[in-house]
């Protein structure tokens, strides 16, 4: 539904109501967030039970935070405040 929807220009205020500049601005906007949303992906994990491969999946989304940890400083002081 978001191609079809015109949109207002942040610069002019006045509504967009061409398809390209409607389809370029919704992909660069919402379209990855709704996309993820209705996309199965558990069709592509493979089956180990309903929610292992799942779960690894979402076990990436923690490496940033894990990384930050490896910062010997910043460990150094988590210790020191247990």
């Amino acid at each position: 539904m978001s191609f079809f929807c015109e949109y207002i220009d942040p610069e002019t205020n006045l509504p967009v109501r061409e398809f390209k500049l409607i389809v370029k601005h919704y992909l660069f906007s919402w379209f990855l967030i709704d996309f993820m949303s209705v996309f199965p992906f558990e069709e592509l994990l493979p089956v180990e039970n309903s929610t292992g491969g799942l779960t690894k999946l979402f076990r990436l989304f923690r490496m940033p935070r894990l990384i930050k940890l490896i910062d010997v400083d910043r460990f150094k002081n988590i210790l020191k405040s247990f």
